[in-house]
């Protein structure tokens, strides 16, 4: 692979200072593979990084040799395509949220670059507004998740339609809804709420609120 439009040499040995990153936002239900191919491939833009929505790292460009074009327009040059590693995680705004596979992956592979400022597409772009991306990740889940990168979690599956609440207790604090089936990422050591069957553990999941223990099988670690 020769660089192109979308990407260029690194003429200089000056360190990387964040890490930047977004969402495909492309068509629903696109195969990552086929969003991998653009990146390569196209003349405008590229990345350095691909998190398929199995959770799969893909390299697209070696930071240590290639500035990737992905950023545009910023606020600072910390966050300039020169200065940042560029992270593209497949997803659409037209999708329901993400699954604990691409959160997994993102975060394995944040902790690589753990020494640089982990920052969004959208708190970057200037004029302010110019981007929204990474889609399906907010800014109060950022934050969470950029702060403890190092914690240890565990993959979880729904076994039920689940609340996810604002607390660990029942109530008026639902703040939204994961289908049966999902994945999703919870801490490894739960907390202690209100209880039911006897049981008064809880996970935050997705750095977004609480699930009941009861209601998730734990899986593999992240």
């Amino acid at each position: 692979m020769s660089p192109g439009q979308g990407y260029s040499l690194r003429k200089s040995n000056d360190p990387y200072k964040s890490f930047v990153v977004h969402t495909t936002n492309g068509a629903p239900n696109s195969r990552s593979l086929a969003e991998l191919s653009f990146l390569v491939k196209s003349p405008n833009v590229s990345a350095h990084y691909l998190v398929g929505k199995d959770g799969t790292i893909y390299q697209i460009l070696a930071p240590e040799n290639y500035v990737a074009w992905h950023a545009g327009e910023v606020s600072k040059d910390a966050y300039s395509n020169f200065s940042s590693i560029g992270v593209e995680v497949h997803f659409t705004p037209k999708e329901i949220s993400w699954n604990g596979f691409m959160y997994a992956g993102l975060t394995r592979l944040a902790r690589v670059y753990s020494n640089l400022e982990m920052v969004t597409h959208r708190f970057i772009a200037r004029p302010a507004g110019r981007k929204i991306d990474p889609s399906g990740f907010t800014d109060a889940q950022f934050k969470q998740w950029s702060s403890n990168l190092n914690k240890e979690y565990r993959l979880a599956k729904l076994t039920v339609n689940c609340n996810v609440r604002s607390r660990a207790e029942f109530g008026n604090n639902i703040i939204g809804v994961y289908p049966k089936g999902s994945v999703v990422v919870v801490d490894k050591n739960p907390t202690e709420g209100a209880s039911y069957n006897n049981n008064n553990l809880w996970y935050n999941a997705n750095w977004a609120g609480y699930i009941h223990a009861s209601l998730i099988e734990l899986g593999e670690t992240v």
